[in-house]
């Protein structure tokens, strides 16, 4: 499983390399399911041959997030043709599951997929919110979970989780370092974040930084969830 694990990191990493497409997340998703099931289908000419590795991608197939879901998505699509389909000598079997309609439904959909298939790890993830329950439920299932997004530091900190790993940056330390680099170069400014209470809290750790280090707010401005521009 370790093995396993450390392999599922190197294909998490790579969600960050943007590559140019018209295609739409939900497009991507398919065509990454249809990628795996072709590479199953030609590992499955032996029957002698190693068992599936199971991978539940959780990811949002509509709302505000989808086109963060296409850039893991595109990630994903680059590192399984590296690998031709196979980690650790198994083919990979990708099982979507739709994290769009929030995170008691993400739950939901999370054991069903365990119940239907055996899931070997669970990656992808959006949001610090379904990261959150979703990790507590990976730990419940005994489950790794490999995170390609950046998240609120809830999620790595408090009880020690071994089980689940990030392969990008934590969220938090980033916003109050960028707090006090601006206010090195701009005395005042306006923010502007997300009406919710992520958005929030991500203003406040790069306001509570910026003020520190000599920084004046003018305004703080709130767009509305769901609303691409604003």
């Amino acid at each position: 499983m370790r093995r396993h694990f450390y392999f599922m990191l190197i294909l998490a990493a790579a969600s960050v390399i943007a590559v140019p497409a018209p295609a739409s997340a939900i497009e991507f998703l398919d065509r990454i399911v249809k990628f795996t099931e072709d590479a199953v289908k030609q590992t499955r000419r032996n029957p002698d041959g190693p068992p599936l590795f199971r991978v539940g991608l959780m990811l949002p197939k509509s709302g505000s997030l989808r086109e963060a879901a296409e850039r893991v998505a595109r990630g994903w699509e680059i590192a399984l043709a590296m690998s031709d389909g196979i980690v650790a000598e198994r083919p990979v079997e990708i099982v979507i599951g739709d994290t769009s309609k929030g995170p008691e439904d993400t739950i939901r959909r999370a054991e069903a997929m365990s119940k239907d298939f055996p899931i070997d790890v669970f990656a992808g993830v959006i949001g610090s919110r379904t990261a959150s329950v979703l990790s507590a439920y990976t730990e419940r299932a005994e489950k790794p979970l490999v995170l390609a997004g950046a998240v609120g530091e809830k999620v790595m900190s408090g009880p020690c989780r071994a089980h689940v790993a990030r392969t990008s940056f934590n969220i938090s330390p980033y916003q109050t370092t960028s707090g006090r680099f601006i206010a090195r170069k701009f005395k005042t400014l306006v923010t502007l974040g997300h009406d919710s209470k992520g958005g929030h809290r991500l203003i406040k750790r790069f306001t509570q930084a910026y003020r520190k280090a000599g920084g004046r707010l003018i305004e703080q401005a709130w767009a509305t969830i769901g609303r691409k521009y604003d």
